[in-house]
């Protein structure tokens, strides 16, 4: 029970601090500027085969898998792009290998596709992780 409580508390504070971010992201647009993440649309810009559409539909065991692997401690990297970055790349191999060649046509336009979309869950992860602090990107 203690246990519960400890994610659920875990939880919400990751949720506090992430709003705290979107927050002052709005109020500080040079922020949103420098992002190399930006927001898409999901599936419009793509021309994904039905098969990849479905993988990407539940790709957060994936993602998950990268996040949680020793080698790819958050605390590790300069910032949370550095860190997405990185998961996203692993996140790719993994698909390259389930996929095999008829992939390859379509890895760029993936990983567009995973940091338009899949940036904020990354970006919390990461915030939850690490010594991550919001008042270091305040201008």
């Amino acid at each position: 029970m203690n246990r519960s409580y400890s994610k659920i508390r875990h939880i919400q504070e990751s949720n506090l601090r992430l709003e705290k971010r979107m927050l002052s992201e709005q109020v500080n647009p040079e922020l949103e500027e420098n992002n190399p993440f930006n927001f898409g649309n999901g599936f419009d810009d793509y021309d994904f085969p039905e098969e990849i559409k479905e993988r990407l539909m539940s790709i957060h065991d994936l993602l998950d898998e990268a996040m949680e692997d020793p080698e790819n401690d958050p605390s590790n990297y300069e910032d949370m792009y550095d860190f997405a970055s990185i998961i996203i790349g692993d996140v790719i191999h993994k698909l390259n290998q389930e996929f095999g060649e008829e992939f390859e046509e379509y890895e760029d336009d993936v990983e567009d596709y995973l940091k338009n979309n899949e940036d904020e869950y990354i970006f919390a992860f990461h915030e939850s992780h690490s010594d991550f602090d919001d008042d270091e990107y305040n201008f």
